[in-house]
């Protein structure tokens, strides 16, 4: 099963039900223009039988056919999303290993304790010779969390509108915020690029206005017996 990193914050934003989408950099990134105007990314399933992407779902440029990959001189199909629509996908993050206790009845056993909220894990098989895991390299087995791909789609970074913002789990505004002086865009759309550009660097960051993946989910029941 896949894995997908989260800041802390934005996992707590998805059990809380306030992200419900998230933005992933399109690498590598389409042409710069298209020649027939701006870029229009859709999606086709791949159907051919027997293939190794076959039921997959593909986008390339409808105009110019930018991202299209040839797979010999009849066919091709478009770029390949990290996720697609269905797919169960486990959150990563950072857990800290307790050491060894020692119960009369099960003898030594390991915990662990998760960074976000301090909950507890027992009988972990730790493998690692590290005491503390960050997100990255979670191991699927010790996943509390697990998402449903809901629906995918391709934008440029800026075209998010404050709705769209709103469901990528920025924090609420209080009563007395207000915009910035002279800023062309909302409150939460404003809150959305101070998280993105904390994360991505450029050519990635909010003013480079990259092509995005942006997937839509749910958070799955799958996982929810090892929550403790």
């Amino acid at each position: 099963m896949k894995g997908i990193l989260f800041k802390s914050d934005m996992i707590k934003a998805i059990v809380e039900g306030r992200k419900t989408v998230t933005r992933r950099v399109m690498k590598p990134q389409p042409l710069a223009k298209c020649q027939y105007g701006e870029h229009i990314f859709e999606g086709k399933i791949i159907d051919w039988i027997g293939y190794k992407h076959e039921g997959k779902t593909a986008f390339y440029c409808r105009k110019c056919g930018d991202g299209l990959k040839l797979i010999d001189e009849w066919s091709g199909h478009g770029r390949l999303p990290k996720y697609q629509v269905g797919d169960t996908v486990y959150i990563k993050e950072a857990i800290c290993r307790i050491p060894k206790i020692y119960d009369e009845t099960t003898g030594y056993h390991t915990e662990a304790i998760y960074r976000l909220d301090s909950s507890f894990v027992t009988g972990v098989n730790w493998c690692w010779k590290r005491d503390i895991l960050t997100g990255m390299f979670l191991s699927e087995a010790l996943a509390r969390y697990f998402i449903e791909i809901l629906d995918v789609k391709v934008q440029r970074l800026q075209e998010i509108t404050e709705d769209e913002a709103i469901v990528e789990g920025v924090k609420e505004y209080e009563p007395d915020d207000f915009p910035i002086c002279g800023a062309t865009y909302g409150l939460y759309k404003d809150r959305f690029s101070h998280l993105w550009n904390s994360i991505n660097k450029p050519p990635y960051d909010w003013q480079s206005n990259p092509w995005v993946w942006v997937y839509s989910f749910k958070l799955a029941d799958k996982g929810a017996e090892n929550v403790k």
